[in-house]
């Protein structure tokens, strides 16, 4: 069955310890059908309420809806052309963008993160980006105390092309496609492969599961291992076991969780206890908050 991913999502939660996936360094995954047919942002506005934002899902949407094109719209090898919610580029109050291709699809997502934890409020004291995840190339240094991630959604050949494709979103994730290329699986059953932990569920986006970059499916439970990007999957229906959303962790709260997902973030981090609920271990010993 065609996928109908329609929260393949940047949803960019204020969650999760960084850690990062080793998987299998060179195995590309692919969804032949494709990823789906839009592009949304979950996220919540109070502790009990969840919203969806539909994102520009053209290069001419995001252009009539107060996106600006970077970098004099050049295209990016192996990313796309980049529009920002400012036209400065991102920021801490604008801080998700999106690569489109010369033809005008999507190729692609960028989330910039800022700042520093201090020990009193999150458990965690140093930058958004851990050192061990900069180093391995999950998040790029952008300037003082900021730094972004890309995930690409077609291929390299496809994120420049003038041609239009038939998949509405392309067909793979796969984080820094520039530096890394670092391929995120795309069913559970490559998950399993890939030693990812499988979580709990969340009705409107599917089943979360981690990765650490150092026990794999066996988590060490400090930050600076967790994969930054959490794939979630369908649980049920003819898309059972494919990529429905992912979510952005850093275990620095963002400028923008404090404005009720104004800026893409849940309005509030996750407490320790509550990013623990998100694994459904009972071996959970966080004790950041994200």
């Amino acid at each position: 069955a065609v996928p109908t991913l329609q929260q393949l999502s940047a949803m960019l939660v204020v969650a999760c310890l960084l850690a990062l996936s080793v998987g299998a360094a060179g195995t590309d995954y692919t969804l032949p059908n494709g990823l789906g047919n839009g592009l949304y942002n979950p996220f919540t506005t109070t502790p009990l309420f969840e919203a969806t934002r539909a994102l520009p899902s053209s290069l001419t949407d995001a252009a009539n809806n107060g996106w600006f094109a970077q970098n004099n719209g050049a295209c990016l090898p192996n990313l796309g052309i980049l529009y920002s919610q400012a036209a400065t580029g991102p920021a801490p109050d604008a801080s998700l963008s999106i690569y489109f291709t010369p033809a005008g699809q999507v190729a692609g997502v960028k989330s910039t993160i800022y700042g520093s934890g201090n020990s009193w409020f999150s458990g965690h004291v140093g930058p958004a980006a851990p050192a061990k995840l900069v180093s391995k190339g999950f998040w790029e240094v952008e300037g003082s105390e900021a730094w972004s991630i890309s995930l690409s959604f077609r291929g390299p050949s496809d994120v420049c092309s003038s041609t239009s494709s038939p998949l509405a979103l392309g067909d793979r994730l796969v984080i820094n496609q520039h530096t890394i290329a670092h391929s995120m699986p795309l069913t559970t059953d490559e998950a399993t492969q890939e030693q990812f932990q499988p979580g709990s569920c969340m009705a409107t986006m599917g089943q979360h599961w981690f990765h650490d970059v150092e026990g794999g499916a066996s988590m060490t439970w400090e930050y600076e291992n967790l994969l930054p990007i959490v794939p979630m999957y369908y649980v049920d229906g003819p898309n059972k076991g494919n990529i429905h959303a992912f979510f952005v962790t850093t275990p620095v709260s963002q400028p923008g969780s404090d404005k009720r997902g104004a800026d893409n973030w849940d309005a509030i981090p996750l407490p320790a206890k509550l990013m623990c609920d998100n694994f459904c271990n009972d071996d959970c010993t966080w004790i950041t908050h994200f």
